[in-house]
Parts: structure tokens; C-alpha cells; sequence
């Protein structure tokens, strides 16, 4: 919601050239989601236009798991309470002396992602439906701005937040799911997420950067899904039905200016020729 709530203040901008770059978001969950989840959390779609013909769409979609604190098992278990619903805002003591108690958290190379979890049913899934519709699935995974990092909550103190080392890193599933057979633990942690090796080196150790997937690689067609025309069946199952396995979907239409050949990124080949 963070990611969709920063994109939906964003404008559609212009530049000098006359390029337009359009962003819309849309939260498509509904009721069939309560204690459950979905293939994927949010469906990015770019659309590709010249002078109101569409070229090309590309669609990407991000299954969404945060880094835990290494405090996460000294929590007391209240989700029981909460699926309740809004009535537990006055009737969950004991989640109200945790807040207001104050705490402290600490991330470390040691931190987990204890929502995924090895040889789960979400990993089975998730991998299932990626063979059969075509479209790659990718984690994106939250983590702080820097890794070792603390917070104390409630705040005190607030200062002012540093340039993101680590931040929101995507990785495709079939690569972390082959990590999760090699770790020892249950879930994986930060560190068997920077031994992940090529191409997540350098700056990209522990996955790509956001940024970087979307302008460099989901752009250029390097990842992703390439949907075969305006009414693609996949298409249409994935972003036209509220019965969709995501609920959200960010759509980018990048749409060429008068007088300006829009030349695409050629395709690869099918595998096999």
C-alpha cells in the first residue's frame, strides 16, 4: 500500500521531447482475500503506445515479503484477535501495552523473511502458475535502508532517513526458490540473500533494486511477459477479473510524441530456435 500510495501521488509528466509517461494504480482486493493470499501482491503493466496505438505491453508481477527484526519471536501472538476485525482497536489490551510500551528492533544479516517460508503451499503455487500462464513471478522484498539497522517505537527522535544501500529488492521465484533447497533454515534470512551470486552482484547483491528492475530490465524487455495482443486470455484473466490472483496493479503508458519513430527493444527468440 506504501508503494501504491507514493505512485498514485506521482503526475503524468512530460518531458521537452514531448514523451509522456502515465502512471495509474488500482487496488483490486476484495473479501475473497480475507486469511488468505494471492500468486502475487501487485501486477505491474507497461504499456507501450505511438500516437494512440498500442506497440507493445509488457506484465510483471511482485509478490511482496518483508525482512522481519530478529525480535519477531519475542512478540506475542495476536493475530487471532485481530482477524476479528476493527472492533479489536478497543478490545486487544495487550496489543495496546506492547505499543505504548515501547520497544526496540534490530535488523541484521541474520534477519529472516519469515512469511516465506520453505516448501510452503504460497512457493508451490506461486510457481504453478507461472509455468502454466507464461507470465515470470518475482519477490519483492522490503527491507530497511540499511542493513545492520534499529528503530525504537514508539519514536522519540526523528531524524532524517538515509540514501537506501539496501531498500526494495526483487528477486525472480524460481531463483529464490532454489536458494530456499540450499539454506538450513526454514525461512531465508538477509545473508543467504546476498549469496544468491550472478547476476545479483555488486549493488544488486540480494536482488535487484526496484528501480533497476523496472527502468533497466522490465523497460528494455529483458524480463517479464510480452502479451501477445490487446486481448490476451492471460491478459484479461490477470487484470480484468476480480477473481485475479493479484490485488493490485500499477499501470506505466510510455506514449511517443509527434514526429518520433518509437523503436522497441527487439524480442528474444523462443527457447529452442
Amino acid at each position: 500500500m506504501a508503494l501504491l500510495n507514493a505512485l498514485n501521488h506521482a503526475p503524468p509528466v512530460a518531458d521537452p521531447g514531448g514523451w509522456t509517461v502515465y502512471i495509474q494504480t488500482h487496488f483490486l482486493g476484495g473479501r475473497r482475500h480475507f486469511r488468505n493470499w494471492e500468486v502475487a501482491d501487485i501486477g505491474l503493466l507497461v504499456i507501450f503506445r505511438d500516437r494512440g496505438k498500442v506497440l507493445r505491453i509488457k506484465v510483471g508481477l511482485l509478490q511482496s515479503k518483508r525482512l522481519y527484526p530478529i525480535e519477531q519471536k519475542q512478540l506475542p501472538d495476536l493475530r487471532e484477535k485481530f482477524e476479528i476485525g476493527f472492533g479489536t482497536l478497543l478490545h486487544v489490551p495487550e496489543a495496546y501495552q506492547v505499543l505504548a510500551g515501547g520497544r526496540n528492533f534490530n535488523f541484521t544479516k541474520n534477519s529472516q523473511y519469515a512469511a516465506l517460508s520453505k516448501n510452503s503451499e504460497q512457493e508451490k503455487s506461486l510457481l504453478e502458475y507461472s509455468q502454466s500462464s507464461g507470465i515470470p513471478v518475482y519477490y519483492l522484498l522490503y527491507n530497511p535502508a540499511e542493513i545492520p539497522w534499529s528503530a525504537t517505537v514508539p519514536a522519540t527522535k526523528l531524524g532524517a532517513y538515509p540514501e537506501p544501500k539496501v531498500g526494495c529488492r526483487v528477486v525472480p521465484a524460481p531463483v529464490l526458490s532454489q536458494k530456499l533447497t540450499s539454506v538450513s533454515n526454514v525461512h531465508p534470512s538477509f545473508g543467504d540473500l546476498t549469496q544468491l551470486g550472478k547476476p545479483f552482484v555488486g549493488e544488486h547483491k540480494a536482488g535487484w533494486r526496484l528501480e533497476h528492475f523496472v527502468a533497466d530490465l522490465l523497460l528494455p524487455c529483458k524480463e517479464g511477459y510480452v502479451v501477445t495482443g490487446e486481448t490476451d486470455q492471460v491478459l484479461e484473466r490477470l487484470f480484468y477479473r476480480r477473481s485475479g490472483p493479484i490485488a493490485a496493479a500499477v499501470a506505466l503508458t510510455i506514449e511517443a510524441p509527434d514526429g518520433v519513430e518509437f523503436e522497441l527493444p527487439e524480442l528474444p527468440a523462443p527457447a529452442g530456435e
